[in-house]
């Protein structure tokens, strides 16, 4: 019992030592704000740019083909033209995961990165829109340069938009003339204020 008595008192000494020595090793903390990460405020008004660069759907056309991926992609694209684009998101998602490298992945890629921007969440469709597969047709790669300056003017900060917008519009794909007409738009809102 001598010996318990005396290694309980040997812990206690050893506890508050190392109390004593972190006391001093540890550094100050900043007060508590409340706020964590709190985001800066957007300094750019949001407005010219989301006219000049409206959110529209694209319209879906009927998916040919008999391969697995064309039949998961027309059956995917269900909810898209029904304009419900958390399923359809889904679903697009779903079409990629399962059919990587097949002859619709561009195509899924494209209804999958406007979709997000349905439902708000134009980083995420960046990522796809800027990403399609090296096979995309001119068509589907103008559209997701397309769509990509939609997500860009939904951004917090939506300014960059302009430099990108004036790359498609000198470029020789389908949606150059409807990136000079944004701009165009964008110049003329501007020019009201």
């Amino acid at each position: 019992m001598k010996n318990v008595g005396v290694a309980l008192l040997v812990a206690i000494a050893l506890g508050a030592g190392l109390l004593y020595l972190q006391r001093d090793a540890s550094p100050a903390r900043p007060p508590a704000t409340g706020a964590v990460n709190a985001p800066d405020a957007a300094n750019v008004d949001p407005a010219p740019y989301l006219s000049a660069f409206p959110l529209t759907p694209l319209a879906a056309p009927p998916i040919q083909g008999a391969s697995p991926g064309a039949r998961a992609l027309e059956s995917a694209l269900g909810p898209y033209r029904k304009g419900d684009y958390a399923a359809a998101a889904s679903a697009l998602d779903g079409v990629r995961l399962d059919h990587p490298g097949s002859d619709v992945d561009a195509m899924a890629a494209l209804y999958l990165g406007i979709a997000r921007l349905f439902i708000d969440e134009p980083q995420n469709a960046l990522e796809i829109l800027r990403t399609l597969p090296p096979d995309a047709t001119p068509e589907v790669t103008g559209e997701a340069a397309w769509y990509g300056l939609v997500g860009i003017a939904r951004l917090r900060d939506p300014s960059g938009v302009e430099l990108e917008a004036k790359t498609l519009c000198e470029s020789a794909l389908p949606t150059g003339p409807r990136a000079c007409a944004a701009l165009e738009t964008l110049a003329r809102s501007r020019s009201r204020t």
